[in-house]
């Protein structure tokens, strides 16, 4: 995660973002890195970018920062190839956020890439 500083003029706005590319495999796992802490932001969004073959992904929400309380806010939805996918809300209900990536068909691999911000 990396958090910057936004100046406009005499406005300072700090966000988190994320940005991730990892490999399907047959079974459900995080995305390595998609992890988002939306503690005290107002706004929260993430892409999905299917770059070969089509990718389930789901977005989780949780509570508590190991993600033992996560629950699906996007259920497993195909991120067709060469599409983008978007989830974005305001504001924030669960503190941490993170995306799971799955094949869409076993075998049939291919990359996904999450961009995520918190502001």
């Amino acid at each position: 995660m990396t958090m910057t500083t936004i100046v406009n003029g005499d406005r300072h706005t700090q966000v988190d973002s994320v940005s991730v590319t990892q490999t399907s495999t047959n079974t459900d796992v995080i995305v390595t890195g998609s992890n988002l802490d939306a503690r005290g932001y107002s706004a929260l969004s993430y892409t999905v970018a299917a770059a070969t073959n089509d990718l389930d992904y789901t977005v989780y929400g949780a509570n508590v920062s190991d993600f033992s309380d996560k629950v699906a806010i996007v259920a497993k939805n195909t991120c067709t190839a060469g599409t983008t996918e978007t989830y974005a809300v305001t504001p924030p209900p669960y503190a941490y956020y993170c995306v799971y990536l799955d094949a869409t068909v076993d075998a049939t691999h291919g990359t996904l890439t999450v961009n995520g911000i918190a502001k």
